[in-house]
């Protein structure tokens, strides 16, 4: 076992004399093929704080094997062994913030001859990471929010042919002369040619320096998962059970201003995977099924947003019991819960307070609920969804944007006010057909409900636009009746005023190129309000 490792290109001062602990950890590290081992080097007693920060990653991203104390001259240097599920770009891009330029810490991947080329390419990314304060970024966001708005403006202004009608109808009051009205014309539709090109111009360059500056806000998302590996094995080593896990960020990136907001609800999806959704490893058996459980997170980048998806192979969730526990908390009543489709059922998870187990462990019990993880993901405008089948496992998928600070929105009117649709979330715009549900190519019986009764603000014309913008989330549909649809931009969003976030339907605001403020709308949240006002759930 001690020469695998050492061919793996773990130092022989480490392995020096190891425990029987030791040895029972370094066995289950070489027979898991997704950890790999780790040495890290530096001189961590007279650096209280890169020791507080190398610990701190530690705890959160790897276990420790062994540690000893090695002379370097006359400092002390410390070498530690460490497992970890993480991949070798995000090890490295993640030690080198800890550390950054003082070369303080040493990082090493002990996994053969592939490990020295995956090094190589981790620390060439490394070196390319150009690092600039959070806060600058920030700044040249909000100086590019302000400018967006103005080519926007400027580009509505080029495209428009009002004056050259103004001045043919002022023209021919005036008696002025065919030859006259037609130069002038002439002239004026070439400023206006010019002035769409410098509108063209503006708004390209602006568009890359907002791609440029936007890319500065992306980490890999295995920055975010590389945490959870060792949570879920510890977790389920307190239990008693046997678990695999896998971590896939197939290269997807994320906005960096997400990872915080993230790593609570992700977490409780991984405890309540191992805590209430694995089996112990006699009764996997029993079942015909592996002892190992396989618990798989994964991410997947579409476009401009981000599909990340925690799979396991455990007992899966009961449709039946949902139905059960919700009209034993008086949630439904029994012909409500009898007539509930599986998908319907499945969401009630996401109601405050919900839970079909009977016990509450130490796991469960620490205040994050599915309830919390819903409106979480909705906050940063996602939407989750849970597929389940029972005796084989559930799949949960968070549908995230790329980014929080860019969206590309639909803008639409209700009387004065202006509002932002997030365009990901709009499935169509479809003429209303005069009934409360309208009918779409793969969806029928899609409910309406009109904006301003959702969110309890009145409607500016009496009659409103005869099309309807169709929102989705989560799998469930709504037909929103607004006064107008203008037309489709992107906007940076702002900080959301505290008093803004806690309406619901609400998710942000901007500002667009006349000046104007725009709500920004949350679809998640205008479906619920709308069940709720229908008397669903």
């Amino acid at each position: 076992l001690v020469e695998r490792a050492r061919q793996l290109g773990v130092s022989d001062l480490v392995l020096d004399q190891p425990s029987d602990e030791t040895i029972e950890k370094l066995r289950s590290v070489l027979d898991d093929p997704n950890l790999i081992l780790l040495e890290l080097e530096a001189n961590l007693e007279s650096d209280s704080g890169l020791a507080a920060r190398v610990a701190t990653w530690i705890g959160d991203n790897a276990d420790p094997l062994a540690s000893r104390v090695v002379a370097s001259g006359d400092v002390p240097r410390t070498r530690l062994l460490v497992a970890t599920a993480a991949r070798p770009a995000a090890i490295k891009a993640d030690l080198n913030t800890l550390d950054p330029g003082r070369g303080q810490l040493n990082v090493r991947i002990c996994d053969g001859h592939e490990a020295e080329e995956a090094e190589q390419q981790a620390a060439q990314k490394v070196e390319e990471i150009v690092r600039v304060p959070a806060r600058a970024i920030d700044d040249l966001l909000d100086r590019l929010s302000e400018l967006m708005p103005v080519a926007a403006g400027l580009e509505e202004l080029a495209g428009e042919d009002r004056l050259e009608a103004i001045l043919r109808s002022g023209g021919a009051h005036q008696g002025l002369s065919t030859e006259l009205l037609a130069e002038a014309g002439t002239g004026m539709a070439d400023h206006r040619d010019r002035l769409r090109t410098v509108a063209d111009d503006l708004g390209r360059v602006l568009r890359g320096l907002r791609d440029a500056t936007m890319d500065l806000r992306v980490v890999p998302i295995e920055t975010l998962f590389n945490r959870f590996p060792r949570v879920a094995r510890d977790l389920a080593r307190s239990q008693a059970k046997e678990i695999r896990v896998t971590v896939e960020g197939n290269d997807a990136r994320i906005d960096k201003g997400m990872i915080e907001q993230l790593t609570d609800p992700l977490m409780h999806m991984v405890r309540n995977a191992v805590d209430h959704g694995m089996e112990p490893p006699d009764e996997r058996e029993a079942a015909g099924k592996p002892r190992h459980g396989q618990i798989e997170l994964r991410a997947e980048q579409r476009g401009e947003h981000v599909v990340v998806e925690l799979r396991d192979d455990g007992r899966g969730i009961d449709a039946t019991r949902i139905r059960a526990k919700a009209v034993e908390r008086g949630m439904l009543r029994q012909g409500e819960a009898d007539a509930l489709g599986e998908d319907a059922a499945m969401r009630l998870i996401f109601e405050p307070g919900f839970s079909t187990t009977q016990d509450v462990t130490q796991t469960s019990g620490r205040g994050v609920g599915m309830d919390v993880v819903s409106s979480a993901v909705s906050h940063l405008g996602g939407s989750i969804s849970v597929s389940s089948i029972p005796g084989e496992g559930t799949t949960l998928s968070l549908d995230l944007p790329l980014s929080v600070a860019l969206q590309r929105t639909l803008l639409v009117e209700l009387g004065p006010q202006l509002f932002a649709i997030p365009d990901r979330r709009v499935v169509g715009i479809v003429r209303a057909n005069g009934g409360s549900t309208v009918d779409l190519p793969n969806e029928k019986g899609v409910p309406i409900a009109p904006l301003g009764e959702l969110l309890g603000m009145p409607g500016g014309d009496d009659v409103p636009d005869e099309r309807l913008v169709v929102i989705s989330s989560g799998g469930r549909s709504l037909g929103l009746r607004v006064d107008r649809i203008l037309r489709r931009s992107d906007i940076f969003v702002r900080d959301t005023h505290p008093a803004i976030a806690r309406i619901p339907g609400l998710g942000g605001v901007t500002h667009v190129a006349d000046g104007r403020i725009a709500m920004i709308l949350d679809p998640d949240g205008l479906i619920a309000l709308s069940e709720r006002d229908a008397g669903q759930l």
